[in-house]
């Protein structure tokens, strides 16, 4: 006759409470879930950093487009082909009626940095000699190279 032994449970009882960690599956499960939210939580992250600088560069335009208005309307003309992009226009002043002189931009209480955010100058190309009020202000975009698909005009 076999001896009674009380608690004694048989070796492969399955019982969870004779687990000592997680397996190697389940710690692999584990890992490549949060891999997974942290690959969302950065492409969320650029994604929302590229809008912002789109958003940048329109408000920007924006600004570059009003302060070009009211140099036309001061001095009855929009810059020359001289400037090819807006940081040369930060320089420009022109007499007008005698010792007047009107700086480009003077109007605007703090001017746009003359760089989109991705580093490149806000190109602008003068309105040619039979229009005298179709100019182009656009930034080169991402991929800082201008007559892209990914370029920036401003739309009012």
């Amino acid at each position: 006759m076999r001896p009674f032994r009380p608690n004694r449970l048989p070796k492969n009882s399955g019982c969870a409470s004779s687990r000592r960690g997680l397996s190697l599956f389940e710690l692999l499960v584990v890992m490549s879930i949060l891999a997974t939210l942290v690959s969302l939580v950065i492409g969320l992250g650029r994604y929302a950093d590229t809008i912002a600088k789109r958003h940048q560069a329109i408000a920007d335009l924006g600004k570059w487009q009003e302060a070009l208005h009211q140099y036309y309307l001061q001095v009855g003309e929009y810059p020359g082909n001289q400037y090819t992009n807006v940081a040369g226009l930060l320089t420009m002043s022109m007499p007008i009626g005698g010792s007047n002189v009107v700086t480009f931009g003077a109007q605007m209480s703090t001017p746009p940095a003359p760089n989109d955010p991705w580093g490149t100058p806000y190109q602008y190309v003068a309105p040619a000699a039979s229009a005298s009020q179709s100019f182009d202000l656009y930034s080169c975009g991402p991929d800082r190279v201008g007559n892209t698909s990914d370029d920036i005009r401003f739309q009012p």
